[in-house]
């Protein structure tokens, strides 16, 4: 076992004559308020005669004064260590602790200064000082536990962030971080400041020592995604309870993204919005993210089973079944694709009225002519049109547009939706 390290005045002069003038020369430093030049002369009294309770008690009263909380609680304990009834230790140990955002502890050292003297006003007024503390710290605590539940903090920008604004970002958090070590809130921000810096595993294992919630599972996928971790950052978003930021995120990479270089990976996004949109009750919403996602990648089984589900779920057993037929050949050997499919072709005999319901038009020149496209035109032709029409008006990438934009960019993307599900043929 590692034997504990000497204190920094182990290795002092222990000259008692000087020690006592350092802290006489301190202690009119003090009274004359030059609380730095007081602070070093105790320093020295403490180096030359460190068994001295009063040095230690005197240069914690200095480094209050000088914000330098730590110091004073370290000071505070050794006095108490060498003399167990000087009251001063005591109620200087308990404002270091509030200084430090600690009313717990101040109220602890408080009360054992009442214990010492029980008339003693500072100690009194000490504690109920820091009872009151305690009281707001804790309303705030459960205040942002409850923020960190629902997830009230913006959502990061998707733009880079130049090197020196993000090192000053970082610095900033770290500064308020010791200030403020149990925010809940300054944790996120410094979680953000080193995700702005590219630092994704020391962003990553800050994260997972905020409270449970949104906040923590949003900014976990976040740093996952961003590290390449698609799939953990996936995994982050699956939970009801943030299907909202979830949504938002996705909508957010997929409008960065250009599905002609990563088609697997814009496909794979869609069909992750889809899921989310789908436990929302978005039916209609999900399925164009889910055409869209097929047109991209037509042998997604992935993307098959969930819109042959969201088919169902909207009462279109026709379609629900063309595509659980479809995943049951990309899956001949899956019982449980099996099964599905066992059970559409059920609800289609047991359904013979069931039609589409939500894309329940006949082809006509009008779906051609939507897509740009001659009538003669195969479904390949249709594939490729909806390809690159999808690609210009999906609503995600109209999300920095003006309302209007978007909105024509909603209608535009509908109407070719309703087009490549009425022409492309199973």
């Amino acid at each position: 076992m590692q034997a504990d390290a000497a204190p920094w005045w182990a290795d002092g002069e222990y000259d008692d004559d000087a020690a006592e003038r350092a802290n006489d020369t301190g202690t009119e430093l003090f009274c004359n308020k030059d609380y730095c030049a007081a602070f070093t002369h105790y320093t020295d009294a403490i180096r030359l005669c460190p068994r001295k309770a009063t040095y230690h008690c005197n240069r914690a009263a200095t480094a209050l004064k000088l914000q330098r909380f730590s110091i004073a609680a370290a000071d505070a304990r050794q006095a108490i260590r060498r003399d167990s009834q000087n009251i001063k230790a005591y109620l200087r140990a308990g404002q270091a602790q509030a200084g430090l955002q600690k009313p717990e502890e101040a109220a602890k050292w408080f009360r054992r200064a009442l214990l010492l003297d029980k008339t003693s006003a500072a100690a009194q007024r000490g504690l109920d000082t820091a009872i009151r503390a305690h009281g707001r710290a804790h309303a705030a605590a459960l205040q942002e536990q409850a923020g960190a539940g629902r997830g009230d903090r913006p959502g990061l920008s998707r733009r880079p962030v130049e090197a020196e604004q993000a090192a000053q970002m970082l610095h900033s958090s770290e500064g308020m971080l010791r200030a403020q070590p149990t925010s809940h809130a300054v944790h996120c921000s410094h979680a953000e400041a080193l995700i702005a810096c590219r630092r994704y595993s020391d962003a990553l294992q800050h994260i997972s020592l905020l409270q449970p919630g949104v906040d923590k599972l949003y900014l976990q996928a976040e740093g996952l995604w961003r590290q390449a971790h698609l799939a953990a950052a996936n995994a982050a978003l699956s939970d009801k309870s943030h299907l909202n930021q979830g949504v938002s995120l996705l909508s957010d990479l997929l409008a960065e993204l250009q599905p002609e270089v990563c088609s697997g990976l814009y496909a794979e996004l869609l069909v992750k919005k889809a899921a989310a949109q789908r436990q929302q009750g978005q039916l209609d919403v999900a399925l164009q993210d889910l055409d869209c996602a097929m047109a991209w990648e037509p042998e997604s089984a992935k993307c098959l089973q969930l819109r042959a589900l969201v088919y169902r779920e909207i009462g279109n057993y026709t379609q629900s079944f063309m595509d659980f037929t479809r995943l049951g050949k990309l899956m001949p050997d899956d019982a449980e694709v099996f099964e599905e499919l066992q059970q559409a072709a059920r609800r289609c005999l047991d359904s013979p009225e069931a039609g589409p319901k939500s894309h329940g038009h006949t082809a006509s020149s009008t779906w051609y002519k939507t897509l740009g496209l001659h009538a003669s035109a195969s479904n390949a032709d249709v594939r490729c049109a909806y390809r690159q029409l999808a690609g210009k008006w999906h609503p995600d990438k109209w999300i920095n547009k003006s309302k209007s934009e978007q909105e024509q960019a909603s209608k535009q993307f509908a109407d070719i939706s309703d087009a490549y599900a009425a022409l492309n043929k199973a």
